[in-house]
């Protein structure tokens, strides 16, 4: 249970972290982008891929270990449709 709680909150500080990149990258993408914004951007937008796939990560390990059990994700509508959003 403690597990399933850790990779919860670990899931949604993610998700959050990623909303705060996009903003970030979108308030430093503005016309006339000033060489050292650009550079900015590309580091943001590395960091913004690799949360991403954190994202992924845990989720897929809430899936395995979490308390609901694979069976609960599998059978579930909204898991899937996430899961093709991602493709």
């Amino acid at each position: 249970m403690l597990t399933d709680l850790i990779l919860a909150i670990l899931h949604h500080l993610a998700i959050v972290t990623l909303v705060v990149l996009l903003a970030f990258e979108f308030a430093l993408l503005r016309p006339g982008i000033t060489p050292d914004n650009l550079r900015r951007v590309t580091h943001v937008d590395a960091a913004y891929g690799g949360v991403a796939g954190l994202v992924v990560v845990i989720g897929v390990s809430r899936v395995i270990w979490g308390t609901k059990g694979a069976d609960f994700y599998l059978s579930n509508p909204w898991f899937w449709a996430k899961m093709r959003a991602l493709s």
